[in-house]
């Protein structure tokens, strides 16, 4: 069976509303029939944006890409490197790595990364996370192990700072040196 887009006409609305259906070619097949007679009798074909107030208000844009101990730790590590470095914070781990052809599941990649330390051409060369005490949750720990684990299989370098023991440019540099060349 495929997964296609089918119509359906609601008789509390004038307009043709859309729904995701699995079902049969045979069924696809009558679907696209509709489709066409609805095209001939000027009926609304296209998809619609979502009325004013039909959605709650369960989203609000953030204030800031970064947390104020992220803003403080890129701050230092833009002081540290030198200018042939670029520091992206917020990386998810899909852009920066793939799965081996013949996977098919890559949910594991969808997790962010605080930030990634990239050469001029774009290629990742560090990972760094910024760990504060959740850190310290099982959850938390569970999927720090994961990141850990994918991190390591791909050969792409992972450091973890505790914000605990604040921000200490010496040690910081110190640590990406043994990754990295400036």
């Amino acid at each position: 069976s495929w997964t296609i887009c089918s119509c359906s006409t609601r008789k509390s609305s004038p307009k043709a509303s859309y729904k995701i259906n699995k079902f049969t070619r045979r069924e696809g097949m009558a679907c696209f029939g509709l489709f066409k007679k609805q095209i001939k009798e000027n009926t609304p074909t296209s998809f619609q944006p979502l009325e004013s107030g039909t959605v709650k208000n369960e989203y609000k844009v953030k204030t800031c890409l970064m947390t104020a101990t992220e803003i403080n730790y890129y701050n230092c590590l833009r002081s540290i490197l030198p200018p042939q470095f670029i520091v992206q914070p917020q990386v998810n781990l899909a852009t920066v790595l793939e799965k081996d052809a013949g996977s098919y599941y890559q949910n594991e990649l969808y997790r962010n990364i605080d930030f990634c330390i990239f050469d001029n051409y774009y290629r990742p060369l560090l990972l760094i996370e910024i760990n504060d005490e959740t850190h310290r949750q099982p959850k938390r720990i569970e999927r720090d192990k994961k990141v850990a684990e994918i991190c390591a299989s791909a050969g792409l370098p992972l450091i973890r700072f505790w914000t605990k023991y604040g921000i200490d440019s010496n040690y910081i540099s110190k640590k990406m040196r043994e990754y990295l060349q400036f």
